[in-house]
């Protein structure tokens, strides 16, 4: 009656660290899962912070293009008073010598 006494006790220690084991390794698990998660939150905000330096410097040369064609307007711009500046000088001549 003792020997079975001693099993039963012997199998319920058993079961209770199986059952202990089993919690552990749920528990390893479940960290490791976490972790996993939170390697990809961290890589995603990475990406996210990347492309925002991206973007940044996209804009940048957008603003530094338009200014670029801002500067080119304005030359173009005096360069065409220029042009009918000495047209109008051409013509007033023309218009003298004829007069003469």
């Amino acid at each position: 009656m003792q020997k079975l006494v001693d099993l039963i006790k012997a199998d319920i220690a058993t079961t209770v660290i199986a059952f202990f084991g089993l919690v552990v390794a749920l528990l390893g698990l479940s960290i490791s899962f976490w972790q996993a998660r939170k390697q990809q939150r961290k890589e995603h905000l990475e990406e996210i912070r990347l492309r925002e330096i991206e973007i940044k410097e996209a804009v940048k040369q957008r603003e530094h293009m338009a200014q670029q064609m801002k500067l080119q307007a304005q030359q173009v711009k005096f360069q065409g008073e220029q042009i009918a500046q000495i047209l109008d000088w051409v013509s007033k001549i023309t218009f003298q010598n004829r007069k003469d």
